[in-house]
């Protein structure tokens, strides 16, 4: 049985060995935690975790203390020197006093011995430390490369325990209120002394990093407890821990300038009363101020900034929003800004020798006037052996040129300071300082145009950070001095070590591949990081966009070091050819001659599944979408009828285009084959034995060309009786078919050109089942006499492979293998659709690589799955499914097909209706003797077109005077000539502008054709009255006043109220005329009425009874009815179509047809 050595020596462990167990014990619990202990007993069963050195030290101490009093000391052979603690930094914080008896304690720091002088409140007990870490000195310093394990942890995973920064009893609850959402802290009220310079009224306890800090006026200070496992951040580029006062002013807003008082002197620093002190450094440290654009608002910067009262930066925001509101809006500010922005640009031309262009903005005139403008501007350097890639400005529609050219040439945009820009708001954050040299925002000083910089306001705020030296104590204390800031609180925009790193692990939880800002905010992994909150939400540093963007380019060049181009695709192909054959996705990375890369990829797995005997071909074709840059991506796709699912079998990247380059990719998947499963890629037309009848393309040729002498390589030509010579187009007909959707799309450019029957002809030419039809198709195609068409079918004629490729007639396939194989690509299309929503689209090469590789290996996963269970992805996938989904894919087109036809028919009827009403209204304005006409807007669209139409102005309808035969009656006989239904028809008028069609079926009231009409006048003349057409009283029921018309007359007065008529004295006429308003959006000129034949005054029927006095009932309609006594209007006929369609009885006397105006009661 191995003994375990032991690491001290003989000599060390004798000592060890006279040392009692109690002396040992309270060693340990100086140096480890109570927790730690309990945690890790397996490590004091021996005693290799013991310093050997710090033992002698502590033993040492606790049996030979030093004297307190050492002012004339007799046992030192040589004077100690004297610690003196400057701590200038805080002297405006009260100090304890001293007493005149002084006192002194000696301590080791490395191979010195020093003297500290101790205030009256120090002890120098002589006693043994009874407690644990009462005595400081021994393990405070200790170097860290002696300490024999991790410094004061309760936890396994060596942590520091945040049970030694229990600060206990005696504390209250803050009322500092953070701008960090999730930061509270304790306060112990003072005094309380913290070195023996620096006494504060106020400590406060916080276990998270503040993003900025207060400077009270009561001496406080800050102790940071950050012993939290996620505050153990290292350097990305060294590896080494940051310190405790580097994540401090990391994550702080304002901006500190000082030093990390690693070559200064060390101080004995309290962080709780009746702790030991501990030793720090101390880093101090100036407020760098503010960085305000030179012209800023003064009364912005007049603030104290002690308390974390956000008001003052709530003024700055406020000002900054009106900054922007009024930016661009006058057009001097519109040119201001367009001559800083060509200003600030630079020119980046490069010429043949590859030195940049030096050239400066000049304005120069247009030949002639384009989008507005005369003139643009163009960069000097241009020359005619230097042309390529200068910078040009246009001039925007929305720049006064007038005023921009006076500006470009140094003259004044105004004459005096009317349009001068107020007082600006830009505050530049610390953390971007003088970087940004100029203020963004336009300025106008006095009429012209100036540039203003960005100056630095000074500050006198200063604080001191006191770190311990042992880097195991992650605890700091911040003590700021007596002077406030004097500028406001910056907006808290610094994204901190802290913050980068909770987001990277976003990132990383989402998966770098693939990452977008958009993707890690989204991500439920995200939300529950930030405890439900997004990242804007939980820290405001994180709602820029572009912190984010940058942080999300670091994880990925932190994972692909040698980047996500071609280079770093190299370092994957690289990686993966150090594994097993099966367990390798990158297995091809080719350079052609010519430039050309292709990079091929698949799964062992995936690539035998072309062998299944329900394989019979596979799809090839290049998408374009899921890889940004010069590579695209080509997927062979396969339909593996046993699991009724299409699958990927391999994939190449590849940035050429030539028939020799897809030869060699066609090669490299052959061979490829070969490799990962022993077999070759067989087609039954040129290898017995072959299982695969096509392969399935568009109509690139490139592709058709290579595959074919690729795939002839393999001919037996015993046995497929193809001469290995044959032309490679020639042996594409034997195993290609082409897409018959690609070779139809073209056709679909021709439907404008051609009559419908000639179209669907055109559509066909795919199903072409002989060489006669074919010859047929050709003479078609010269008879229809148009250019394009010609073009294209000469195309496909003269080609020796497309139709051979798309018709099966023309294929030299047999029928069945044409039948057994698939006449489209979709399968391959919707695999291209289904990838892009798996892995995202415009990816750089390694990131579509690596995508594509996760996506494939779970298809492999599922397939595998697949086979074992035998539960399917989709089992509502089978044959019949699929032919059912097609058969009603299938009758919905033929449906839209019909629908469509009938709507170009109806829209064909519609616009034949048009030119008549257009005839009609030349026709009627011809015999219009009156008045003039108008335009309205018939439609308009998003676009902005507008469709018009002109209306003529109506001509007014003079009625026949009606003779009185009594006082009290208007005699009146029908006209013989008119029967029940031509009368009711003419006072039921369908085409007045409120009549409504009267239904076939309709009982029709018997009419009672004397009628009582107005009382007799005093003067029996009656005169005639002037209807406008557009009355709401039909021309044949139109009233004529008789006597003269009495303005006194209250019952007049609400009979016409009724019709919304209005009495006019017309000078021209012996009586009033009535004027009933012109609805234009009901009615239109009927030029039937001006033709209708002229009746004497008893052809027509009695008017309708004068209604009671009464007001009328409210109507539904949006102007008043007629009411046409005792017959009732009959209803609408639920036989109506709809309204764009013509109703028959909308026609009288053979005029044009004209729409019916919608009830109020049909919505």
């Amino acid at each position: 049985m191995r003994t375990k050595t032991c690491k001290h020596s003989l000599a060390d462990q004798e000592y060890i060995d006279s040392v009692s167990t109690r002396v040992v014990m309270d060693f340990r619990s100086s140096i480890y935690q109570e927790a730690y202990i309990t945690a890790n007993a397996h490590v004091f069963l021996d005693h290799d975790w013991i310093d050997i050195d710090a033992l002698r030290r502590f033993v040492q101490r606790a049996r030979d203390p030093l004297p307190s009093d050492l002012s004339t000391p007799s046992s030192l052979s040589s004077p100690a020197p004297v610690k003196i603690e400057d701590d200038a930094s805080t002297t405006c914080l009260s100090t304890a006093p001293t007493s005149t008896s002084v006192k002194t304690r000696a301590l080791k720091e490395g191979d010195r011995e020093v003297l500290e002088i101790l205030s009256d409140s120090d002890s120098d007990s002589d006693e043994f430390p009874a407690a644990i870490g009462t005595d400081f000195a021994d393990s405070s310093s200790l170097p860290a490369s002696s300490d024999p394990g991790p410094i004061e942890t309760d936890s396994d995973d060596g942590h520091t325990s945040s049970d030694e920064f229990d600060v206990g009893s005696g504390l209250q609850k803050s009322d500092t209120i953070w701008q960090d959402a999730q930061i509270s802290s304790q306060v112990r009220i003072g005094p309380i002394r913290i070195t023996k310079e620096v006494t504060v009224q106020r400590l406060e306890y916080l276990s998270e990093i503040p993003s900025i800090y207060p400077i009270p006026k009561i001496p406080t200070g800050f102790v940071l407890d950050l012993n939290d496992p996620k505050f153990e951040i290292k350097d990305k580029k060294s590896g080494i821990l940051h310190t405790v006062d580097a994540l401090i002013k990391n994550k702080d807003n304002d901006r500190w300038r000082g030093n990390t008082g690693v070559g200064d002197t060390k101080v004995l620093v309290t962080f709780e009363p009746g702790q030991p002190p501990i030793l720090c450094r101390r880093s101090r440290l100036k407020c760098k101020g503010a960085f305000v654009c030179e012209r800023v608002d003064p009364r912005l910067l007049k603030v104290e900034h002690r308390d974390l009262d956000p008001a003052s930066r709530d003024a700055v925001f406020a000002a900054q929003r009106q900054t922007r509101r009024e930016e661009g809006t006058t057009a001097e500010r519109r040119a201001a800004e367009l001559i800083q922005v060509i200003r600030d640009q630079r020119c980046c031309a490069q010429d043949s020798r590859g030195l940049k262009c030096t050239g400066v903005p000049i304005l120069k005139q247009k030949k002639e006037t384009s989008r507005g403008g005369n003139f643009w501007v163009a960069c000097s350097g241009w020359r005619k052996d230097f042309k390529e890639n200068h910078r040009t400005w246009s001039m925007p529609f929305d720049v006064d040129e007038n005023i921009f050219i006076k500006t470009f040439s140094g003259q004044a945009l105004a004459p005096d300071e009317s349009k001068d820009t107020p007082p600006c708001s830009a505050i530049v954050h610390p953390t971007t300082g003088l970087r940004q040299q100029h203020c963004a925002h336009t300025h106008i000083v006095q009429g012209h145009l100036v540039t203003s910089f960005i100056v630095n306001r000074p500050c006198d705020a200063s604080r001191t950070i006191y770190v311990p030296l042992d880097p195991t104590i992650r605890k700091a204390l911040i003590i700021h001095g007596g002077d406030p800031h004097s500028h406001p609180m910056p907006a808290l925009t610094k994204v901190s070590f802290e913050l980068k790193e909770s987001y990277r692990k976003c990132i990383k939880s989402v998966g770098t591949v693939g990452a977008t800002v958009t993707k890690v905010d989204n991500a439920p992994s995200t939300q529950l990081h930030f405890n439900g909150k997004s990242p804007g939400e939980f820290a405001p540093a994180l709602q820029s966009n572009q912190a984010k963007r940058k942080l999300v380019r670091e994880v990925k060049q932190e994972e692909y070091p040698a980047g996500l181009g071609p280079a770093g695709a190299f370092q994957l192909f690289w990686n993966d050819m150090q594994k097993p054959i099966d367990e390798r996705y990158i297995h091809r990375l080719i350079s052609m001659p010519d430039g050309g890369t292709m990079i091929l990829t698949c799964l062992a797995a995936l690539m035998r599944l072309l062998d299944d005997t329900g394989v019979t071909s596979f799809e090839t074709d290049t998408t374009f979408r899921r890889v940004a840059g010069d590579f695209n991506e080509w997927e062979v796709v396969i339909f593996l009828k046993a699991l009724q699912r299409a699958v990927t079998i391999a994939r190449a990247y590849v940035n050429g285009a030539s028939a020799k380059f897809f030869e060699r990719l066609f090669d490299e998947f052959r061979s490829l084959k070969v490799e990962l499963t022993g077999k070759p890629l067989a087609f039954k037309r040129f290898v017995k034995g072959g299982n695969l009848l096509a392969m399935n393309s568009d109509m690139e040729a490139v592709q058709v060309l290579g595959a074919a002498r690729s795939i002839m390589k393999t001919n037996d030509s015993e046995y497929s009786n193809i001469a290995d010579d044959t032309p490679a187009e020639e042996v594409a007909s034997e195993f290609i078919k082409l897409c018959l959707t690609h070779g139809k799309r073209a056709v679909l450019d021709f439907k404008s050109l051609v009559s419908e029957q000639d179209f669907n002809r055109l559509m066909d030419f795919v199903y072409i089942d002989s060489a006669e039809k074919l010859q047929e198709f050709s003479e078609f195609v010269r008879s229809l006499g148009v250019k394009k068409i010609q073009d294209w079918w000469d195309h496909k004629e003269m080609s020796p492979w497309i139709l051979p490729c798309m018709i099966k007639s023309q294929s030299r396939m047999s029928a069945e293998d044409w039948d057994n194989t698939p006449a489209t690509t979709n399968t391959g299309e919707a695999q291209h659709h289904w990838t892009n929503l798996q892995t995202g689209v415009k990816q750089l090469l390694v990131e579509a690589m690596e995508s594509g590789r996760k996506l494939d290996e779970r298809v492999a996963r599922e397939i595998k799955t697949s086979i074992e269970s035998g539960v399917l992805i989709n089992p509502h996938n089978e044959s019949f499914h699929r032919r059912g989904r097609n058969a009603t894919r299938q009758a919905t087109t033929i449906r839209k097909a019909r629908e469509s036809r009938e709507l170009g028919d109806e829209r064909a009827g519609l616009a034949l209706e048009i030119e008549a009403e257009k005839q009609a209204r030349k026709e009627s304005a011809a015999t219009t003797k009156s008045g003039g006409s108008r335009t309205v807007v018939v439609s308009s669209s998003s676009s902005g077109r507008v469709k018009t139409k002109t209306i003529a102005a109506p001509e007014p309808v003079i009625s026949q005077p009606v003779t009185s035969a009594s006082a009290n009656l208007l005699a009146s006989t029908p006209s013989p000539a008119l029967d029940l239904t031509s009368t009711m028809s003419l006072a039921f008028p369908s085409t007045g502008p409120l009549g409504f069609p009267v239904a076939a079926d309709a009982q029709l009231p018997t009419v009672d054709w004397q009628m009582p009409a107005f009382s007799a006048a005093p003067d029996s003349h009656l005169n005639s009255q002037v209807f406008d057409y557009h009355s709401t009283l039909d021309p044949v029921a139109s009233a004529s006043q008789i006597g003269n018309f009495d303005a006194s007359d209250v019952d007049l007065w609400r009979w016409l109220d009724q019709f919304n008529a209005t009495p006019s004295d017309d000078s021209s006429s012996t009586g009033p005329q009535f004027y009933p308003p012109f609805e234009t959006n009901y009615m239109e000129a009927d030029p039937g009425f001006n033709s209708a034949p002229s009746s004497p005054p008893n052809s027509f029927p009695r008017l309708p009874p004068i209604p009671a006095s009464s007001p009328p009932p409210p109507t539904a309609t949006p102007f008043p009815a007629p009411v046409h006594n005792p017959v009732a209007v009959p209803t609408v006929s639920k036989k109506r179509k709809t309204r764009d369609e013509v109703d028959p009885r909308n026609i009288i006397h053979s005029s044009r047809a004209r729409k019916i105006p919608r009830r109020a009661d049909e919505n």
